[in-house]
């Protein structure tokens, strides 16, 4: 399920499912009108949760820096129990094993630890910055590998995985340039 990105070059989101994790649309007004984005809900999945894929195209201003925190505790308050979000955040500036970073992500990575989200790619995705995300809430547990580049893309792919599968669920890929 791609995100529309007519007229735009570079990035896009794009979620590939397993037919039997039976996915549908989230309806959601905030969620629907975040551009560069895909909002997936696998209410038959064991737990279900939330999938959502995002991408933030550069330069960030302290506004969109503040749509993403409104869109993460948007999120993490909605009625599912476990979240799962992917995508590229493109701020090479988060260090994200140590949790520190330029001061104006501070209240970001402030606000993720307060409302439970934790970042699982833990390995660069383009060159020497981690600029890809699996930010997960909840009880749900998956891992998340960095792979090989997709094909005339400049980042790898981020596969999640359930560890109580021996199946790959989720694979999230950036759309080639």
């Amino acid at each position: 399920m791609p995100s529309d990105r007519s007229h735009r070059r570079g990035g896009g989101c794009l979620i590939y499912a397993r037919t039997e994790m039976e996915v549908s649309t989230i309806d959601d007004p905030l969620l629907a009108d975040t551009p560069d984005s895909v909002w997936l809900s696998a209410c038959r999945a064991n737990p279900p949760f939330i999938l959502g894929c995002l991408y933030m195209p550069p330069p960030h201003s302290t506004s969109s820096i503040n749509r993403l925190s409104t869109l993460l505790s948007h999120t993490q308050a909605l009625p599912h129990s476990n979240k799962l979000i992917d995508g590229d955040l493109n701020l090479p500036e988060i260090a994200w094993a140590q949790q520190n970073s330029y001061l104006r992500l501070s209240p970001l990575l402030a606000q993720l630890n307060v409302e439970g989200w934790s970042q699982l790619v833990r390995q660069p995705t383009r060159g020497t910055h981690t600029l890809d995300i699996a930010l997960v809430n909840g009880y749900l547990c998956p891992t998340a590998a960095v792979c090989p580049k997709f094909p005339d893309s400049d980042h790898c792919i981020v596969a999640c995985k359930d560890p109580k599968s021996d199946v790959t669920p989720i694979q999230v890929r950036r759309h080639p340039r």
